[in-house]
């Protein structure tokens, strides 16, 4: 028999009675970490001794409620077999606790990815959209009466780009009495909230509103066809609604094709390819501005590579301080950014195809501006910085009908008199702490700024 250590296990807010004990579980796992806790029972990472495969493991006292519901819940999933629905794989008890032991989903919720990515691309959004649909439909046709009644950010988590849907322990079946209204009500039909039986047709309505939830996070312009859409499934009349998920889905994946193939298209009208940036003088946020827009270019749907080109090293110094890069094949890549650092002429990587590149270049390199579409020269309208702008903007001369001036101060008195000296348009670029962040600000200026 083994024995594992918990520190700390709370239940409903309160210190259970396993502190400072061994809890003798089973021979098969140890305990690695806490993951959570909610109203019905605390989730812990756990590692197979045996296996060494690590598994999520819900844990609910026996005299509280929610234990019988997530014995339920571990024999309806049991069953279940599907990319968005965790697997069940062992359930056990001891005098005091039933432990369910499922599928480890590393990744984070939607609501935790709007934490720090406040804002979708209307590709991500299909993309979830249509997963969710595929989620729906597969459980409604395991049962027919299956309704899920808790939606919400926090239960849909993101695992690379395949969406899981989580914790089935509220009432997830109607039956012929009145269902007691449980779940998130926020997405709830209002025939539920109003104490009818939840449907198929409920099911509909929360998906719905989920999606109109999702969509206020996109900052692309995209057809009223899908407002259309969203507004039928959320129909206060269920009579007026989609009769089923696949009808919902079915309008929404031809409607996504025929804006991805506009998207295509304007993609391949694209008539800039390069582009070359230039800090006028030392931390004027050269790199933190290309971190951006690359990140945004990606996430607008142009594959876009930065590369480091100033000598700063910035993302290699990142990296060696801990920056949770994912780092292949030389190539450095984090939420919607792909980097690739100055190695020097020793070493020749293979570079993925793009539509953008984006290059941080050292001032005193000037044939590097040969080839570019854009340059965009980074600059600030203060006494003690203005004159370096100038004197680089003269020296790109050769080059005026490309080069386009950014002010990186948030302050307009600056911008404008940077503009007056230069004679030309000066765009403000408002800087954030997280350059890799999205957010509908940077959308809208970087597409303003290259005319997308």
């Amino acid at each position: 028999m083994c024995y594992i250590f918990f520190h700390k296990i709370f239940v409903f807010g309160k210190e259970s009675k396993t502190i400072n004990k061994f809890l003798s579980l089973s021979d098969k796992y140890a305990c690695i970490r806490p993951l959570g806790s909610g109203e019905s029972a605390n989730v812990f990472l756990i590692r197979h001794l045996y296996l060494d495969a690590e598994y999520a493991m819900k844990v609910s006292p026996k005299d509280e409620g929610s234990a019988q519901r997530i014995l339920e819940e571990g024999k309806f999933l049991k069953s279940l077999n599907h990319p968005g629905i965790p697997r069940i794989y062992d359930y056990f008890e001891d005098d005091d606790y039933v432990y369910l032991v499922e599928e480890f989903l590393d990744g984070e919720s939607i609501s935790e990815l709007f934490l720090h990515q406040p804002v979708i691309s209307l590709k991500n959004f299909y993309s979830y959209a249509l997963q969710l649909c595929d989620i729906f439909i597969y459980l409604h046709k395991c049962s027919s009466d299956f309704c899920y009644q808790d939606l919400k950010p926090e239960h849909v988590i993101l695992c690379g780009n395949q969406l899981k849907l989580i914790d089935f322990c509220v009432n997830c079946f109607s039956s012929e009495t009145t269902v007691e209204i449980s779940g998130n009500k926020c997405f709830s039909a209002p025939e539920v909230l109003s104490g009818g039986n939840p449907t198929t047709l409920s099911d509909i309505f929360t998906l719905g509103s989920f999606l109109q939830y999702l969509l206020c996070h996109v900052e692309e312009v995209f057809s009223q066809k899908l407002n259309s859409i969203l507004e039928t499934a959320t129909a206060a009349d269920p009579v007026l609604r989609y009769e089923t998920v696949e009808a919902l889905k079915a309008d929404l994946l031809h409607l996504s094709e025929e804006e991805i193939d506009e998207f295509e298209e304007r993609k391949e009208r694209i008539s800039c390819k390069n582009i070359a940036i230039i800090g006028s003088f030392h931390g004027c946020g050269a790199t933190h501005f290309g971190i951006a827009l690359t990140s945004c270019l990606n996430f607008l749907g142009y594959t876009t590579i930065f590369f480091e080109k100033d000598g700063a090293n910035t993302l290699r110094i990142l990296s060696e301080n801990n920056f949770p890069f994912h780092r292949q094949d030389g190539i450095y890549r984090y939420r919607h950014f792909t980097g690739i650092p100055e190695y020097g002429p020793g070493i020749v990587l293979d570079i993925p195809k793009a539509d953008y590149a984006v290059t941080v270049n050292n001032t005193t390199v000037m044939q590097n501006f040969k080839s570019s579409d854009i340059i965009l020269l980074l600059g600030d309208g203060s006494p003690w910085c203005i004159n370096k702008c100038i004197d680089i903007n003269e020296t790109l001369l050769p080059y005026r009908d490309r080069v386009k001036v950014i002010c990186t101060s948030n302050n307009k008195a600056n911008s404008k008199r940077l503009s007056k000296a230069l004679s030309m348009p000066v765009y403000q670029f408002r800087d954030d702490s997280d350059a890799f962040c999205v957010t509908k600000k940077k959308l809208s200026f970087f597409e303003k700024l290259l005319q997308l």
